[in-house]
């Protein structure tokens, strides 16, 4: 965690459909959650009109580096089952295998693959759940793993 540092903007936060309120980092956990991959964030939140209560939730986002690279699938082709999250790879003419992959960051329809998949590899984006659910191969639409 040590890349991060306090007072660092977000890229506006959510919390109406309307409305972005703008904030800053204050506090990052020094450790991930290893159940849910998750980091404790505080921010500061700009408040006008007291329109933010307690307890609400809001989406935002943090700002990294541009330039990193990494591989990316569509978020439809992600099942998940429980904390696991799967996807179906094409092994052949309307031949599919399921391939457990660890997942990163999520953004813009896309969700980082961290280990699972290599890129160039095809997986089903849509009709996954379905599979899933029959236990067998049947036909989907197919996509590329890409690095973005």
């Amino acid at each position: 965690m040590a890349a991060w540092r306090p007072l660092r903007p977000l890229d506006g936060v959510l919390a109406y459909p309307t409305e972005v309120f703008h904030a800053t980092i204050a506090y990052i956990g020094a450790a991930v959650n290893p159940d849910t991959h998750r980091v404790g964030v505080r921010a500061v939140v700009d408040n006008p009109g007291q329109k933010l209560k307690p307890e609400m939730f809001a989406e935002f986002r943090i700002l990294t580096r541009a330039d990193v690279q990494a591989l990316a699938v569509p978020q439809r082709a992600i099942v998940r089952e429980g904390a696991q999250a799967r996807v179906w790879v094409v092994q052949g003419d309307h031949q599919f295998a399921p391939r457990v992959v660890t997942t990163g960051l999520e953004q813009e329809g896309y969700v980082q693959i961290v280990s699972g998949v290599t890129p160039g590899e095809q997986v089903v984006i849509d009709g996954g759940l379905l599979l899933s659910n029959r236990g067998e191969s049947s036909a989907g639409e197919r996509h590329a793993a890409e690095g973005d």
